[in-house]
């Protein structure tokens, strides 16, 4: 199995209390491709309190181009030994949002902040819909706040749909880093094919939902759900 990473997100890279393994010579370069907390400070995952466990924001663009850096350089040299010793790719362990608190913690970044209000008015298309929903008078999408802080028992429930939606776009963000995949390893296109009981993929689980890759055809790549990742797997 090859995990090329850059991110692996179940593993301590350099001993218990590192995580995530992107170098943090990076971070410090990059402080505005952190994820950051809802009171604008740089959010920090360590069970030991290091101070150089940040970590980046997935979608801003200056991570992205760093990682799709990373693969043309790691991805090129094991090419040809897809579908012979190389019988499996981990793109990344446990991707979610690093473990951290969703209402206070992790994204406030400004570029997660855009995904947010991005995933509103996809689910709903119109701010009066959301308004609706919400009980709020919003004129546009760029004028929605996320949740500062989790919700409590005594929290109204007409502000369950605010909080809702929050943590879903969390997950959505996961997923659509991870969907980024392909574009990001173009190095992966491969037209040499094997039978199907050759053929392998790598999935990554986002709270339910799979991303299937055959490496063979990485350009293809599509969400599958649980049940159709049944239905793909060889054999």
């Amino acid at each position: 199995m090859f995990k090329p990473g850059p991110l692996i997100t179940g593993e301590w890279p350099r001993g218990f209390g590192t995580f995530g393994a992107v170098p943090a010579w990076w971070k410090q370069a990059h402080p505005e491709a952190l994820a950051k907390k809802s009171n604008g400070q740089l959010f920090n995952y360590s069970p030991t309190g290091a101070a150089d466990q940040t970590q980046p924001s997935y979608l801003h663009p200056t991570y992205l181009a760093a990682v799709k850096e990373w693969y043309a350089q790691v991805l090129a040299p094991v090419k040809k030994h897809l579908g012979g010793c190389l019988v499996a790719i981990q793109v990344d362990n446990e991707t979610n949002l690093y473990w951290g608190n969703r209402y206070g913690d992790v994204d406030y970044s400004s570029v997660a902040l855009t995904h947010y209000r991005d995933f509103l008015q996809k689910k709903y298309s119109t701010i009066g819909a959301l308004n609706t929903r919400y009980g709020k008078s919003y004129s546009t999408f760029a004028d929605v706040a996320p949740p500062s802080s989790a919700p409590s028992f005594t929290t109204p429930r007409k502000d369950n749909p605010w909080y809702a939606d929050w943590y879903w776009a969390g997950q959505a963000l996961s997923r659509d880093y991870l969907a980024d995949w392909p574009r990001r390893a173009p190095a992966w296109s491969c037209s040499r094919r094997r039978p199907d009981a050759a053929r392998h993929y790598c999935a990554a689980n986002t709270n339910g939902t799979l991303t299937v890759v055959d490496p063979l055809e990485l350009e293809n790549c599509q969400p599958f759900t649980r049940a159709a990742m049944q239905l793909a797997r060889p054999g």
